[in-house]
């Protein structure tokens, strides 16, 4: 029988590994100690918004080196199973607005390409 471990458990427990105090987390990372007490207890309702919560799971991780990629999918699935943003993929928004970006330059090209092919042959036929 596996056991689940929580957020707030893994957490908790790298920092202890770590031999660190929340006091060291909060000098470090600048986030307020009853605020990484909220996250070790998976308290986030303690955290004013949920931006602030996912900024903060992520910063705090990363300081514990602790892969923040799968907290913040739990935290996700947890909280709001109605998103369905990719905490694994970043770049995901900023990669949809590139494709989007590139279409439609390649469509004013094509556009333009064929007003220059379109517009001699016109010409012709009305004069």
């Amino acid at each position: 029988m596996t056991s689940v471990t929580s957020i707030g458990d893994i957490l908790a427990d790298a920092r202890r590994e770590q031999r660190l105090t929340v006091k060291d987390a909060e000098r470090a990372i600048k986030i307020r100690s009853k605020y990484i007490e909220a996250m070790e207890h998976n308290a986030f309702d303690q955290i004013a918004e949920e931006a602030y919560v996912v900024g903060f799971l992520k910063t705090y991780a990363q300081w514990l080196s602790v892969d923040s990629v799968p907290l913040l999918r739990e935290y996700r699935r947890l909280h709001d199973e109605s998103s369905t943003r990719d905490f694994g993929d970043e770049n995901q928004d900023r990669g949809l607005s590139t494709g989007i970006r590139a279409a439609i330059v390649v469509s004013i090209v094509v556009l333009v390409g064929l007003a220059l092919f379109v517009w001699p042959a016109l010409s012709q036929v009305h004069s």
